[in-house]
């Protein structure tokens, strides 16, 4: 148990020593969490008949219906 407990001190006060370098990736980290993953609810939700009271996971799949309907509509 001795040698479990000092690696964790051993990891914790590593990462602490290098809390800057975290602190440099963070922005880079924030900015593919926003453009990159952010926007799959979107690709998500364009296969659902999405309700706001329902949210994300609870509406109605309709898979094509969207993309179908407006190719289908002469005015697109």
């Amino acid at each position: 148990m001795a040698a479990v407990s000092h690696s964790r001190v051993a990891l914790r006060s590593k990462l602490w020593r290098q809390k800057y370098l975290f602190l440099m990736v963070l922005p880079g980290f924030l900015i593919v969490l926003i453009f990159n993953y952010f926007p799959m609810y979107g690709v998500l939700m364009a296969f659902e008949n999405y309700s706001h009271s329902k949210g994300i996971m609870g509406s109605e799949w309709v898979g094509l219906r969207h993309f179908m309907d407006f190719f289908r509509n002469p005015m697109a």
